[in-house]
């Protein structure tokens, strides 16, 4: 029986073979591809990765692993973990994703949340715009609210004139 962490693993190796076979056709094929990628033009990573090709050694199909898909991103000037964010996901979710794949110890949370289904995955999306929007009002109640009686509260940065 596979753990949770295992089926994490296979669930985001998928969403990246899925993205590179995007990759792939918008680039006109491998050699296209590989060119853009820096790599020699009959390289053959690309088409042993979508066809999950066995590795002698490890007995395992052939991946993207996380370190290779943030260099594929960084080479072709794609978004941090667009690889990693399934196909049919919005810009306010990848943005999520990014976001939250640069937050130390936040992968694990990055990689449930990419498996959630599309419908609940925008609905955490409207939810944290929510609470975005009322953050600052929050603080500023909570601030009154702990302010000694008579004192002046300090202004927040936002408020503060530029220089």
């Amino acid at each position: 029986m596979q753990n949770d962490q295992t089926r994490l693993t296979l669930a985001i190796e998928e969403v990246r073979r899925l993205r590179l076979l995007e990759l792939r056709d918008q680039h006109g094929g491998n050699a296209p591809l590989n060119r853009a990628l820096g790599r020699a033009a009959n390289d053959s990573m690309i088409s042993q990765v979508i066809h999950q090709v066995v590795d002698r050694r490890t007995g395992r199909a052939r991946s993207l692993g996380r370190n290779l898909a943030r260099n594929i991103e960084a080479k072709l000037g794609l978004p941090p973990m667009w690889l990693d964010v399934p196909p049919d996901a919005d810009a306010d979710q990848q943005a999520l994703m990014a976001a939250l794949e640069s937050s130390a110890g936040m992968r694990e949370a990055m990689l449930a949340f990419a498996q959630l289904p599309l419908q609940v995955q925008q609905q955490a999306v409207a939810v944290a715009r929510a609470l975005a929007q009322t953050a600052p009002a929050t603080q500023a109640a909570t601030q009154a609210a702990t302010q000694p009686p008579g004192e002046t509260p300090a202004p927040a940065p936002s408020d503060l004139p530029a220089r």
